[in-house]
């Protein structure tokens, strides 16, 4: 298994978002992977929020969120490492999958 602390190239990020984390985008100027999230209403982005928020703690890697009343955008990054690495990929498949 590759080191999970090494920035993935630009062309690695773009293969794994087409074959594993549908849904989700590279935003190059930002080093980070993004989703935006719909929701029904307040309470339903909320309670994602405390979902991710359960996942992020438990893998100790959390995410950038910018939380409005029916929106969440969801912003991947390893600060540390100064870009995108496995981390950030495997926390957007817990995002796909608690919203699956």
């Amino acid at each position: 298994m590759a080191d999970a602390t090494i920035v993935l190239s630009t062309d690695e990020i773009n293969n794994l978002v087409s074959q594993k984390i549908p849904g989700w985008i590279y935003n190059d100027e930002k080093k980070c992977l993004q989703r935006l999230v719909e929701f029904k209403g307040y309470y339903k982005t909320i309670s994602f929020v405390n979902t991710l928020a359960f996942y992020a703690n438990k893998k100790v890697h959390h995410p950038d969120l910018h939380v409005t009343y029916k929106t969440c955008l969801v912003e991947f990054t390893t600060h540390d490492s100064g870009g995108v690495t496995q981390k950030d990929i495997e926390m957007a498949e817990i995002v796909n999958d608690i919203l699956s």
